[in-house]
């Protein structure tokens, strides 16, 4: 009787540990453990850094015990959404933040009490570095706290066009906890066929600027390239920011493309002004003026000392004489208070506004002077934007749209949203012909930046 029951009790024991070794559960949907202090099996961290991966295992949080999961990402400067997510499907449980995250005290960015099925969370982050984001998978509280800079690429440059020149990276670079330890450049000669990746080292020259000159293009075509930083503590970053995956291409021609770029054909600014006005407003502040012809068309291009990425609200003219007499416009196409005097008054404006990113010759107006008005403007033929620590706006106009001159006189000017504002900062040479003060005074330019055709 006792052996019966002994046996009755080793098999009882052996059906309950087969049966606790045994989870038939989907292992894709989260469960609820038992002497485990967490409640899901795992936890990713989606969103817009991501693009919303929600199946993708490397968005996994990493369990730390006492239902603690983080994740250290690294991160540009920006505002991003996301949210927490369990088993990899939207179908399991999520969270995310119906109010508005609490600020935190640095290092600490943000913190709050997510809600199961909440609305996307919200972080800004103002200087790339590593962010740590926590979540408690028991009450669901969270956070994000920066946990060290990584180095930030800006202001990139590649000055090469033709396949007659040498190409010159350039780029800045910067560590707000450390410093930057190299600065590289990958390439592909695409153009010539070898596609064979080079490798740079760029050289620091002055401050946080990094240079690197090297071979001529072999041929007319694509170059792809990406900028590689490292910082003290081997923190590494790109430029583009998901390089090397994605790459930035570069068009090698010997004809100018409008793309925001100076390319070697334009040679020397024509007109410069000085970068330390606009009236205290850098978008304001225009700095050089850049002119080409070939036998059918001008090519316009000007720096702006200002970022109208961020602040976009800046406008931008270009006033054209083609007769150097006083036969022009006696006022401005847009009615603000700027007049040009004599003998340079204009038979055509260049317009433009940058409101948003979606920059092009939708964004351009060029008008004409009938002799009495402004004609109703056309369009220039093609129109680009860059945008960084410095701005550059560049032009394409058929010379039959200003009626073929030979030469022309012209001057830049910017002006802001006030349908009757004055201008705010000019490029004409000689230089400093107008600085504002203020919104309303009237301005007096002299339109005679002189270009003599080349083609």
């Amino acid at each position: 009787m006792k052996k019966i029951s002994l046996i009755l009790i080793i098999s009882t024991l052996l059906l309950i540990l087969f049966g606790m070794g045994c989870d038939k559960k989907n292992p894709t949907e989260p469960f609820i453990t038992e002497g485990v202090s967490r409640t899901y099996s795992s936890v990713q961290i989606v969103g817009t850094f991501n693009n919303w991966g929600i199946s993708d295992p490397v968005n996994d949080l990493v369990f730390k015990g006492e239902h603690i999961w983080e994740k250290v990402i690294a991160l540009t400067s920006g505002t991003y959404d996301f949210k927490f997510t369990t088993g990899y499907s939207w179908d399991n449980d999520n969270f995310g933040e119906n109010d508005t995250p609490e600020t935190g005290i640095d290092p600490v960015l943000i913190s709050g009490t997510a809600e199961k099925d909440g609305g996307n969370i919200a972080v800004t982050i103002s200087s790339s570095g590593n962010y740590k984001f926590i979540f408690n998978d028991q009450n669901f509280e969270y956070s994000v706290e920066n946990v060290g800079y990584i180095p930030e690429i800006t202001n990139y440059t590649i000055s090469s066009i033709s396949s007659a020149d040498t190409f010159t990276f350039r780029c800045q670079a910067t560590d707000l906890d450390g410093a930057v330890s190299w600065v590289k450049v990958h390439y592909w000669d695409n153009a010539g066929g070898a596609n064979t990746e080079q490798i740079e080292t760029l050289t620091n020259t002055t401050g946080n600027t990094y240079i690197s000159t090297v071979k001529a293009p072999s041929s007319d075509g694509e170059y792809t390239y990406y900028f590689e930083a490292r910082d003290d503590d081997g923190n590494l970053s790109y430029y583009p920011s998901n390089a090397p995956a994605s790459k930035e291409t570069l068009v090698v021609s010997d004809t100018i493309i409008i793309d925001g770029v100076i390319d070697t054909l334009y040679g020397i600014p024509i007109a410069s002004d000085p970068n330390t006005d606009g009236n205290g407003n850098d978008v304001m502040d225009l700095v050089d003026l850049y002119v080409y012809d070939d036998a059918d068309n001008y090519y316009f291009l000007f720096t702006i000392d200002g970022n109208t990425g961020i602040d976009n609200w800046g406008k931008y003219m270009i006033y054209i004489d083609t007769t150097n007499d006083v036969n022009g416009a006696t006022l401005d196409a847009w009615g603000r208070a700027v007049i040009v005097n004599d003998n340079h008054k204009p038979e055509y404006a260049l317009n433009c506004w940058v409101d948003d990113l979606a920059f092009g010759t939708t964004k351009s107006q060029l008008f004409s002077w009938n002799g009495v008005s402004w004609d109703l403007p056309g369009q220039p033929d093609e129109a680009a934007l860059s945008s960084g620590t410095i701005s550059i706006i560049e032009y394409r106009v058929a010379k039959s749209k200003l009626g073929n001159p030979t030469e022309i006189w012209i001057e830049v000017w910017d002006t802001g949203n006030g349908g009757t504002d004055n201008a705010q900062d000019t490029i004409n040479n000689p230089a400093d012909d107008w600085n504002a003060g203020d919104w309303t005074t009237q301005s007096d330019l002299d339109c005679t930046t002189h270009y003599v055709n080349q083609n």
